[in-house]
């Protein structure tokens, strides 16, 4: 009766394994975190502007200028700020076309176009540190 009973719960404990993992759905693939953070790639039509510059002035299209083949927004673009080619320097950045010190401009203070009324350090209006 011993070895009954021993078989018996090995059964039982078999059983309760296959059906708990025939239930089981396999993991999804998992993104690591650095792609997922990428954005797509934009379409290749507006990767091809220099042929056909129209392609830019399209809805979801990514700007309207066409620079080094791509269409590109020059209001906000670091590479392309105001013009093609024209880079803002390191720390520097593209608002409304113009390179901006973020840190230290009281007209673009923290971000694009926030304005302070006396003085504009560290990226905070009117810091006192």
């Amino acid at each position: 009766m011993g070895k009954a009973t021993v078989f018996l719960m090995a059964l039982v404990v078999a059983l309760a394994a296959v059906v708990g993992f025939a239930d089981a759905t396999p993991p999804g693939l998992r993104r690591s975190r650095f792609l997922a953070t990428k954005l797509p790639a934009p379409p290749l039509a507006w990767g091809n502007c220099e042929k056909r510059p129209a392609v830019c002035k399209e809805q979801g299209s990514p700007g309207k200028d066409c620079c080094n083949d791509m269409c590109t927004d020059t209001k906000k673009n670091s590479g392309h700020c105001g013009e093609c080619g024209k880079k803002c320097k390191y720390g520097d950045t593209c608002c409304d076309g113009k390179c901006v010190d973020l840190l230290n401009d009281k007209k673009n203070c923290g971000d694009c176009n926030v304005h302070c009324s006396n003085k504009c350090r560290s990226g905070m209006c009117n810091y006192a540190g």
